[in-house]
């Protein structure tokens, strides 16, 4: 990730940010990205039998503390991701409770005014990562 581009976020907006992802959970207007580059995602979400009320809890309680950064979509200069890693407790396939610290990567999109989710990373954190309010 290249600091140059990172979107400076105050709490607020951040706060603002987590509620319209919230909302999107809520009332299933969000998806995971599981394409052919996305092969992590699905891996992640079967190694831990996650299903989609299980995913939907994930996002659900993130928190401002979760937060890392906020940066332009390379391929979509007007989108903006925003970077969390949630430490998650979850249980693998021996049904055996783990501490994980997930990188999740996602962007809004509007709609016809109506705000979808696409969650582009949902998996393990694979790099050191800095939190924008720890």
């Amino acid at each position: 990730m290249n600091k140059k581009n990172i979107i400076p976020l105050n709490e607020n907006e951040v706060l603002r940010v987590l509620e319209i992802i919230k909302n999107c959970v809520r009332f299933d207007r969000f998806i995971i990205s599981l394409g052919k580059n996305r092969k992590e995602n699905q891996q992640f979400i079967d190694e831990y039998n996650l299903t989609t009320n299980k995913q939907k809890q994930i996002m659900l309680n993130l928190n401002i503390d979760d937060f890392c950064y906020a940066t332009r979509d390379i391929k979509n200069h007007n989108d903006i991701l925003y970077v969390f890693a949630p430490i998650v407790l979850l249980k693998d396939i021996e049904n055996v409770s783990i501490r994980i610290t997930m990188y999740i990567k996602n962007k809004i999109i509007k709609d016809d005014g109506i705000n979808n989710l696409v969650i582009i990373s949902f998996h393990a954190l694979n790099n050191y990562i800095e939190y924008a309010f720890k």
